[in-house]
């Protein structure tokens, strides 16, 4: 039996369908390791979230906070939709009622399944899972941590415990005027003391050197900011899609390397405007990742492409 090509696949299905598909494995991959090492059970839902459900259950939150996490999110989409593409091309219908709630948060929802910006998340978790999987817990952050606390992606180094919290910001222009808005907006989340995950974990060591998850809040985060160009984008989506399991490319390494650069640079900044101890405890603790990171991908030995 003649085994599909990839390039045919890419022509039979639509970009999106293929991303999710890709998440889908690794997000499979992701739960048979967390299960192995951890002894943790459904540890990530399909598109790469965490399974709040379970987390939940294993880190014995409230069911009346988690029921209040839930309307915060349905409160948020509400709004998303009323602000989406159709409903600005729609406000006639939707005034006169010929359009209902149910139907205008669907049409949102495909809006942002399709958006470049949601296709970014789900690269640049494949990214990184692809280049650190076996160093660093890879995972999308909670829907409820995405709304509240403004971050996409988390990455938790096994063998340190440090936390790295981060944002893709896909605007095709990393100089802009809205890059340099976001870039100033994270600098004062810093500077008043740092970015809270309420749906987060650590990773640390007991006696005997075996390693232990914990779910729990934690606090006086940094985030770091992710660009990505068009060019970029475009160029990931290929080269994932089309070399999923095999050594990163050449391309892949050096916008691998531009983003560690990026964050890199990142940590410098913060440490010269946060006021907060713990805060710069934390951005010790990432730059030190970063750093190990670039030695990492310094050493790799890169397929084609």
């Amino acid at each position: 039996m003649e085994m599909p090509h990839p390039e045919k696949s890419v022509e039979t299905k639509d970009r999106v369908t293929l991303l999710e598909e890709m998440v889908k494995r690794i997000s499979q991959q992701t739960n048979l390791l967390m299960k192995e090492a951890f002894g943790v059970e459904s540890f990530l839902q399909d598109d790469g979230r965490l399974d709040t459900e379970k987390y939940m259950e294993r880190a014995h939150l409230s069911r009346s906070e988690y029921g209040e996490h839930l309307e915060y999110i349905k409160s948020c989409e509400r709004v998303f939709a009323q602000k989406s593409q159709f409903a600005r091309d729609n406000k006639a219908q939707i005034d006169a009622g010929q359009v209902g709630r149910k139907e205008l948060k669907e049409k949102w929802e495909e809006e942002e399944r399709n958006s470049a910006g949601k296709q970014m998340e789900l690269l640049t978790m494949a990214l990184f899972h692809k280049f650190f999987s076996e160093d660093f817990i890879v995972v999308r952050s909670s829907t409820y941590d995405d709304y509240k606390n403004k971050m996409d992606l988390l990455l938790i180094n096994k063998e340190t415990g440090a936390v790295i919290c981060a944002f893709d910001d896909f605007t095709g222009d990393k100089e802009g005027r809205a890059a340099k808005k976001k870039g100033a907006s994270i600098n004062d989340i810093v500077r008043s003391g740092g970015a809270s995950l309420r749906y987060g974990f650590c990773v640390t060591k007991e006696e005997g050197g075996r390693k232990k998850l914990t779910e729990k809040e934690l606090t006086h985060l940094p985030i770091f900011q992710m660009q990505t160009s068009a060019k970029e984008f475009q160029q990931l989506f290929m080269s994932l899609v089309l070399n999923p399991n095999k050594k990163p490319t050449g391309r892949e390494v050096e916008i691998m390397k531009e983003i560690i650069k990026q964050m890199q640079k990142q940590c410098e900044e913060f440490e010269g405007i946060s006021p907060n101890d713990e805060v710069l405890e934390n951005i010790n603790l990432a730059w030190d990742s970063f750093n190990q990171m670039e030695v990492m991908v310094g050493r790799l030995k890169v397929g084609g492409g």
